[in-house]
């Protein structure tokens, strides 16, 4: 079927799109980090006539089987760019609202990465980065696999 096709299509267009992530060019970085935010994020318009894009699903399901948060979570543990760092974690904010994208980020161990940098951010005038890493976190504490985040919480 045409969802098949563009489904497999997708998946190989985003993991050589999300390579572009390693690229040292903050402004690269960040489009990279605004291309799969809206791929994931936007719903694709219906039209009344002609050519229809591929559904919203499709998208979403593409960006969970392309590794793409296993990709920004290790971009993540060595990014020293500040504002890229804080787009990233933004992204993150929406790809842990799904529970496979969680335990990816459990398997990770983003968590300790996010949670040294939120200490960091206390101390810091920026509010905005100790906002997301606190929403990243209760994401996957409450979108995680139970027994990965009380491994994790143990550890």
């Amino acid at each position: 079927s045409d969802d098949a096709v563009y489904g497999n299509d997708l998946t190989e267009f985003l993991v050589k799109l999300v390579k572009l992530i390693e690229l040292p060019k903050p402004m690269v970085q960040i489009a990279v980090t605004h291309c799969i935010g809206s791929l994931y994020c936007t719903p694709v318009p219906i039209y009344n006539d002609g050519p229809q894009a591929c559904r919203h699903e499709l998208n979403i399901k593409a960006i969970e089987d392309s590794n793409v948060v296993k990709i920004f979570a290790t971009e993540l543990k060595k990014m020293e760019d500040d504002t890229v760092y804080q787009e990233i974690l933004h992204l993150l904010l929406f790809l842990s609202l799904s529970s496979s994208n969680c335990d990816c980020l459990l398997d990770m161990d983003i968590i300790d990465v996010i949670s040294r940098n939120m200490v960091a951010a206390c101390g810091s005038s920026n509010s905005k980065l100790l906002q997301l890493s606190v929403e990243v976190l209760w994401n996957v504490i409450e979108y995680g696999n139970p027994d990965k985040v009380q491994d994790r919480i143990r550890n």
